[in-house]
This record gives C-alpha cells, sequence and structure tokens, in this order.
C-alpha cells in the first residue's frame, strides 16, 4: 500500500493561479490514479477532476466546479472574483495611458491588476480595514493618484474606488521671448510638476500630450508654450527652439 503525488503551481503576471496535481494510490484492493487542475483568475475560479481506477475496467470519473461573484454597487456591477467573501470593491481605471498595467495593493499585498478603461471586483472579509493604492507594474511616465486610501467593510457593503492614470511625455527644448531672447531661469509649470530654464533657456519637464506649458521669468507676466500637435519620439518630444506667447 501506498501512495505517490506531484504538484505544480503557477501565477502569472496578471495574479492568475494555476495548480496541477497528479496522483497514483494503491490499497489493499485497488489501485487508482487522480489527476486535477485548479485555475483562479479574476474571472472566478474553476476545479476539474479525473478518477480512474487501474483495475477491473473500472469507470472515468469527472468532476467539475466553478464559481464566481457578483458585486453590485449604487454606480458599478461587476461579475468575477476568486475570493468569494461578504462584501467586495470594484476598483475602476480611467484615463489615456491604456498601455500601462498597475496593480491593485491591498495592504501592500497586490490582488488584481488594472489598465485604463478596465474595472475588476475583489472580494474581501468585512469588518475590517484596508488600504488600498494603484502600484505601476513597470517605471513609465505617468500621472496618477499614488496615495493610499482607507475603506471599512460590513457584510453586504460594495465601495466603488476609481483611479486615473494619464499618460506623460517628458518635452525638452529651448524657450525664447518673442524678441528671440531666451527665457533664463524662467519657471515652468505643466499639469503635472514644476522645473526651471537654464541660464540659455534649455529646459526639460514631464507634461502630458497637449497641455499648455506656462514660463515665468523674474517679475515678468507669465506667458505659454501650447504642446498640441507636437510629434512623439515615444515617450519623449523634440520642441526645439520655442517662442513662449
Amino acid at each position: 500500500m501506498g501512495s505517490l503525488s506531484a504538484q505544480w503551481f503557477n501565477e502569472t503576471e496578471d495574479h492568475t493561479q494555476v495548480a496541477l496535481e497528479a496522483a497514483i494510490q494503491r490499497d489493499v484492493e485497488t489501485t487508482t490514479a487522480r489527476a486535477n487542475a485548479e485555475i483562479g483568475s479574476q474571472l472566478g475560479s474553476a476545479r476539474v477532476e479525473v478518477l480512474q481506477g487501474i483495475e477491473g475496467g473500472s469507470a472515468t470519473q469527472y468532476g467539475f466546479n466553478f464559481q464566481t461573484g457578483v458585486a453590485f454597487g449604487s454606480s458599478a456591477l461587476k461579475v468575477g472574483g476568486r475570493d468569494l467573501n461578504q462584501s467586495a470593491v470594484i476598483a475602476t481605471l480611467a484615463g489615456s495611458s491604456s498601455n500601462t498595467a498597475f496593480d491593485v495593493l491591498i495592504d501592500d499585498v497586490p490582488r488584481a491588476r488594472l489598465t485604463a478603461g478596465s474595472s475588476v471586483p475583489i472580494f474581501l472579509e468585512a469588518y475590517h480595514a484596508y488600504q488600498l493604492r494603484l502600484q505601476p507594474v513597470e517605471a513609465v511616465p505617468v500621472a496618477y493618484d499614488s496615495q493610499s486610501r482607507t475603506i471599512t467593510l460590513y457584510p453586504g457593503t460594495v465601495q466603488h474606488l476609481r483611479w486615473s492614470a494619464d499618460r506623460l511625455v517628458t518635452v525638452f527644448g529651448k524657450a525664447v521671448a518673442a524678441n528671440g531672447s531666451p527665457l533664463v531661469n524662467a519657471a515652468i509649470k505643466s499639469s503635472t510638476e514644476t522645473g526651471q530654464t537654464d541660464e540659455n533657456g534649455y529646459f526639460q519637464v514631464d507634461a502630458a500630450p497637449g497641455e499648455t506649458l506656462e514660463f515665468q521669468a523674474g517679475g515678468s507676466p507669465p506667458c505659454t508654450v501650447s504642446l498640441a500637435g507636437v510629434h512623439l519620439e515615444g515617450d519623449y518630444a523634440r520642441l526645439g527652439e520655442v517662442i513662449c506667447k
């Protein structure tokens, strides 16, 4: 009598978990082979099992189980989730950074993955407070809210949290006034950060595509440079010499 088994487990980049197991068991009467597979993803969880007796022409037995959840709040309804509980969070990401993936961290543990335009339900235990935040999977220029958000869940509670992630590009060039003189040591303001030109008017700053940069040198009135129609080279834009108007 005895048994022998082997197991394999893998978790993909989007936190889908796959587990496989195969076993053979011998007792005083029969020899039995068994295999099962489990998968857990943002859509739900499934398990398939096959049992086969080796001797005596035993019939093959099959088993299949699938479960998912429905999270319904005042402003959203989502189907999915693998760890079902009495309360849930629906995480939604909007914005223009469609190629950037974010992990949803709950108490600093990645629980789901989002891209702009997607939404996912995450089921959690009730009577707990949780800290949620986003973290980009790769270091890319993107503007998003990185602050933690605290929620408290009770049985039947569905919280809908929304984030936005917008693409940024690094622009560099030389800013000059209308008379052609460089804007020396001028303060620069974009929608996401501030910067400063050097003693020759050269600058580099992160900004959203198509927005307007504001420059102010000393006590002079502010002037602007529009990025509308600027040619992008990936995440960079070479402006050359630009006139601040």
